[in-house]
């Protein structure tokens, strides 16, 4: 299947040039289809909209490579969970409701960390969304593949199977 191929050694990425896109309100969605290189290490960056500040939102994986770390207004939410994914294709997908809903985790359809948060997880940075780089540090780059990632600004709790279904069927993941 068609995917953008990110070099870390290339220092290349993917920016939204509207600095207002993916400013958050109280829920977000996301789906993303992924595979960072196997040997990858210091925080590959899937995609992020600033790592601190209010309304930063960004996924990637912890300092070894292995294990995810997701930052939700400049705050650690989850650090490192999961198994070492580096090598494989992954479906993650996460869920962001503020309050006692919280935050759920997943990897190919598995929960694999959940937590309440008092996060609001809204703001108004005006850092620009980027695709496979951290936009506040020059080092944290992607070096693998890319082939979906799907934002929604919505709870999408009640449609998650369907979604994940729906990507597995194109991607054949797990």
């Amino acid at each position: 299947k068609p995917a953008i191929k990110f070099i870390k050694s290339l220092q290349t990425w993917l920016e939204v040039t509207d600095n207002t896109f993916g400013n958050i309100g109280d829920a977000i969605s996301n789906f993303s289809v992924f595979k960072v290189n196997t040997g990858t290490t210091y925080y590959p960056v899937i995609f992020s909209k600033s790592y601190s500040g209010d309304g930063g939102i960004a996924f990637n994986l912890n300092s070894t490579g292995a294990l995810l770390d997701m930052w939700i207004d400049g705050q650690v939410s989850f650090n490192n969970v999961g198994s070492d994914i580096r090598g494989s294709q992954v479906l993650l997908n996460n869920i962001n409701l503020s309050g006692t809903n919280g935050l759920k985790l997943y990897i190919d359809s598995t929960l694999i960390s959940q937590q309440t948060t008092s996060q609001d997880l809204s703001g108004t940075n005006t850092l620009k969304f980027a695709i496979g780089r951290n936009n506040q540090d020059a080092n944290y780059y992607t070096d693998g593949t890319i082939q979906e990632i799907i934002l929604f600004s919505n709870d999408q709790t009640s449609n998650k199977t369907t979604i994940e279904t729906n990507i597995n069927t194109n991607y054949t993941i797990y």
